[in-house]
């Protein structure tokens, strides 16, 4: 027996084995999430990567995770709820929970996707867990590990945030008009987009912070109601005055306030999961509005000015590049400097959550 995960694009079907034995948890809750709908869009800190969300939210668990990623390599972010497909050879952002395997023969059409989301993007997708052998028996849960350890009573805020995220989970939100107004006639947007994508991030990953300490049983639920309800206050306004996103705005102060009826730490995790939540998949919307292709190449050609672009047709070195291999351009280069060393350039952005943390190893 062999489950499977399937994605369809455009009906067409790409599959990658499921990892039942290292990462059991992960895969439970990928088939239990049935079949969903989701939008897929290129990772834009690593080459060929391919990001989707998912609705697996309260699954904590960290199970085979990969500190270097393979071509082929699907992994679980359970911070963001978020799969990557990872179909080239690069470095990573950071360590993920490997749950999937996609097979040699059928690593090309990943490829040609990830191609595709790099120059198109949304991509609509259907996911699903599935078996070569109908009739299988689903994953078996292994004792004594707790799924959904916090659980509680939907209230009318949490319902409410839910509604928000599921209106927002396959169209883009209509507040990112709004962004893309604003600072229009001064030719300035670039800048609102970096602060209402970055702030978006920022509360999500700040949450996420919060949302461990509850799972933990850390200080109490007076303090982190507190913080919680203080920190969307602060962004509130931001999101408002900044990028002109009033709803959002609305969203989080009507969050804050409903901190306010909080007395337990299963209370505090479900709002605050909500909101983050929403938080994570804004913040992918506003990831897909920025024109990646045009504006790496511009940032390419102030940094490295020296060398071919990768991602360009006829790009010197391309292949090398895009398969993790040093470039001969970049090996020269970096002979050039003082003692034959190269320059050690950080490179990086606080992208899709990939953080060390609680609930993980993205």
């Amino acid at each position: 027996m062999t489950k499977r995960l399937r994605l369809t694009v455009d009906g067409t079907e790409l599959y990658a084995d499921l990892l039942t034995k290292e990462a059991p948890l992960a895969c439970i809750e990928m088939e239990r999430a049935g079949r969903f709908r989701t939008v897929l869009f290129a990772a834009n800190v690593c080459y060929g990567e391919m990001t989707f969300n998912t609705p697996v939210a309260d699954y904590w668990g960290e199970q085979n995770v990969q500190a270097e990623t393979e071509p082929g390599d699907v992994t679980f972010y359970n911070d963001w709820s978020s799969v990557c497909v990872f179909t080239r050879r690069m470095e990573q952002f950071g360590p993920g929970a490997k749950f999937a395997q996609v097979r040699e023969e059928d690593l090309p059409a990943f490829q040609r996707l990830a191609e595709r989301a790099w120059h198109e993007q949304p991509i609509t997708v259907e996911v699903e867990v599935v078996s070569d052998a109908p009739g299988d028996e689903p994953c078996a849960l292994p004792a004594p590990e707790r799924l959904f350890p916090l659980p509680a009573p939907k209230t009318l805020e949490v319902r409410v945030l839910e509604d928000e995220l599921e209106a927002i989970w396959l169209k883009r939100p209509g507040e990112i008009d709004r962004m893309v107004e604003r600072n229009a006639q001064t030719g300035r947007e670039f800048g609102v987009w970096a602060y209402a994508w970055g702030e978006a991030v920022t509360l999500a990953d700040f949450l996420r912070v919060l949302l461990g300490m509850a799972y933990e049983r850390e200080g109490s639920v007076r303090t982190l109601r507190a913080v919680a309800a203080r920190e969307l206050r602060f962004f509130s306004p931001i999101f408002r005055d900044s990028a002109h996103m009033a709803h959002v705005s609305e969203l989080l102060e009507e969050a804050a306030a409903a901190y306010g009826e909080v007395v337990s730490f299963a209370e505090f995790y479900a709002l605050t999961r909500a909101v983050q939540r929403y938080l994570v998949q804004l913040s992918f919307w506003l990831d897909m509005e920025l024109p990646w292709g045009g504006v790496s190449a511009l940032v390419h050609r102030a940094w490295n000015p020296e060398l071919s672009d990768p991602n360009l047709p006829g790009g010197a070195d391309g292949v090398a590049e895009r398969d993790g291999r040093e470039s001969k351009g970049k090996r020269e280069k970096d002979k050039s400097k003082s003692g034959g060393k190269g320059k050690d350039r950080k490179k990086g952005k606080g992208h899709k959550g990939k953080s060390k943390g609680h609930g993980k190893g993205k």
